[in-house]
């Protein structure tokens, strides 16, 4: 279970599960862009190296979990 902690004054040290594509985004959102030579290589041999590929990858992963919870 992927969870993001929120540090806030009314929600000091709760932690709460990610769920959504946006809201996964939304961590990401002030990351420092990668450079040329830095990227996440997937078991699959899939490369990160662009939003276009981090967004289709978090979507198909946020789906694998949903229908996974589903069941």
């Amino acid at each position: 279970m992927e969870t993001h902690r929120s540090d806030g004054p009314y929600n000091e040290g709760m932690a709460r599960r990610v769920t959504t594509i946006e809201e996964r985004i939304a961590l990401l959102e002030h990351a420092p862009r990668a450079t040329s030579d830095e990227a996440t290589t997937l078991t699959d041999g899939r490369r990160l190296d662009s939003r276009e590929a981090v967004e289709a990858w978090l979507a198909e992963d946020v789906r694998a979990r949903q229908a996974e919870e589903a069941q």
